[in-house]
């Protein structure tokens, strides 16, 4: 029995002895680790489609748009995390978060969290078939959420100039407040609004 039990034990101290020996792979420090990408400031361009989220409250001086979008397909999610605007909301290309028209992107969600105080908020009028969803949109001087085709759905808006600008979009059970100048501005009467509370 003694005899059995001997290879067993050289040969198990022989594999633990080599497992000591081999070194240790490590992750690089600077590796990023699998999931959205993060943001952590403003000023950036989104050149590639894929998830992207916030990772705290940021703000960002006038004339700089936060965030800019030039791809398709980007989610945006705030986290709970807060872009507040800390300049001159009087200057057009000051925005929140922001898609150039005329660029054919398309497929643009923005959610969860809060903008606040620039021109304008969300600004998707240049991505079709973009989302906004369980955002609070408020004390932008121009335009709160702008969309072409798309979705506003549980979002509240409040002392915008314009609450919701639409092209063709579909705005569902949002919180209209006070101070919105216009709570809904249908550009070409294409827009459907169900269940808002206005």
């Amino acid at each position: 029995m003694a005899r059995r039990i001997l290879p067993v034990l050289v040969l198990g101290a022989i594999v633990a002895s080599w497992m000591l020996a081999q070194p240790l792979i490590a992750e690089p420090e600077n590796q990023i680790p699998p999931g959205p990408a993060r943001i952590r400031e403003c000023g950036i361009t989104i050149t590639e489609p894929g998830a992207y989220v916030l990772q705290r409250n940021l703000s960002s001086p006038s004339p700089q748009t936060c965030i800019t979008i030039a791809s398709r397909y980007v989610t945006i999610d705030l986290a709970g995390f807060s872009i507040i605007g800390s300049g001159d909301r009087t200057i057009p290309t000051y925005r929140g978060i922001h898609v150039e028209p005329g660029l054919g992107f398309e497929g643009i969600t923005v959610r969860n969290g809060s903008i606040q105080a620039f021109h304008d908020g969300v600004s998707l009028e240049g991505a079709a078939g973009s989302n906004v969803e369980n955002m609070r949109v408020v004390f932008n001087q121009n335009v709160g959420i702008s969309l072409h085709t798309g979705i506003a759905k549980n979002n509240t808006l409040w002392a915008n100039g314009v609450g919701v600008r639409c092209v063709a979009a579909l705005v569902v059970e949002n919180a209209f407040r006070f101070g919105n100048g216009l709570q809904v501005q249908d550009v070409f009467n294409n827009c459907v609004l169900v269940n808002n509370a206005l």
